[in-house]
């Protein structure tokens, strides 16, 4: 339970998304890439496109090739993408806090 992570996940997003979106669909197939993720499980990506714009946002759920974000994460701004950007799980800050918090509250238990 908690924060997942998956060596080299990555995807394309094939059509546009606007800046309000809650989910993203990536080219089919490529959504296995990503972890498999429970109730309470997610983990941080970074939507980037051609232009070098960015935006973190945290995976907290994934069927199949749609993945369910909460948008603007880790001062980021919620922007639109243009088709064929690309979305990667990332090493962020927040996913190292995250996930040494989450190691020291098993320890303790």
């Amino acid at each position: 339970m908690g924060i997942k992570f998956k060596n080299n996940a990555f995807a394309t997003i094939p059509l546009a998304v606007s800046s309000t979106v809650t989910s993203v669909t990536v080219t089919s197939g490529q959504g296995t890439r990503f972890p498999v993720l429970g109730a309470s499980d997610y983990f941080y990506a970074t939507i980037s496109d051609t232009g070098n714009n960015f935006e973190i946002v945290k995976v907290t759920a994934r069927f199949d090739d749609v993945l369910t974000i909460a948008r603007a994460q880790e001062g980021t701004l919620a922007i639109p993408f243009a088709a064929n950007s690309r979305i990667e799980l990332r090493i962020t800050v927040a996913s190292i806090e995250e996930y040494v918090f989450q190691r020291g509250a098993l320890l303790l238990e």
